[in-house]
């Protein structure tokens, strides 16, 4: 196995250190990405008032069930979900944002939180305190309309990209049949 050199302080230096390390981590093992998000957040059986913290305490639509809210409501739940998978071996962590775009928002009415909710559910990653190199990637809904796709992938990528993702993962549904 190759040998990493130490693992930078500086969160600019550790992102360069990360992305230098990955092809060569790559070319000698499977990397193991981090399992479901949702079910690990529903294991914290988190209430309503949970999901609204203070900054939404008193938002006119139901937002149980936002998972992707978390990342500025209680961003020490979705990085405590970060760290378990981390200690259970994974190599790369997904951002809290699956469902982090105006269209999936509109159905809360938190289309203008968007932007916080990716930069958010970027930035809140956790380091891996034992020095293995861990990777930061996005993911994103299926969207079903060609014609918003586009518009949405594009706010949604450079949102995470903005909070310092490291890798864009496209779920296979969103690219159309």
């Amino acid at each position: 196995m190759t040998a990493l050199p130490a693992r930078p302080t500086d969160p600019a230096a550790r992102r360069a250190w990360r992305l230098a390390a990955l092809p060569g981590l790559m070319a000698e093992r499977i990397l193991l990405l981090d399992g479901g998000m949702g079910t690990m957040i529903q294991s914290h059986r988190l209430t309503e008032a949970d999901y609204r913290g203070e900054r939404f305490a008193d938002w006119p639509v139901d937002l149980r069930g936002n998972n992707d809210l978390l990342s500025i409501t209680r961003p020490q739940v979705i990085s405590g979900i970060h760290q378990a998978y981390l200690e259970a071996g994974a190599d790369i962590l997904e951002t809290n944002t699956f469902n982090s775009t105006s269209v999936s928002m509109a159905d809360y009415k938190l289309e203008p939180h968007v932007y916080d909710m990716n930069v958010g559910g970027a930035t809140g990653l956790v380091g891996d305190p034992s020095g293995r190199t861990d990777v930061n990637a996005e993911g994103v809904s299926p969207v079903l309309r060609n014609d918003q796709r586009i518009k949405l992938f594009t706010e949604h990528h450079e949102n995470v990209l903005a909070g310092r993702a490291r890798a864009v993962k496209v779920a296979r549904e969103a690219m159309g049949r």
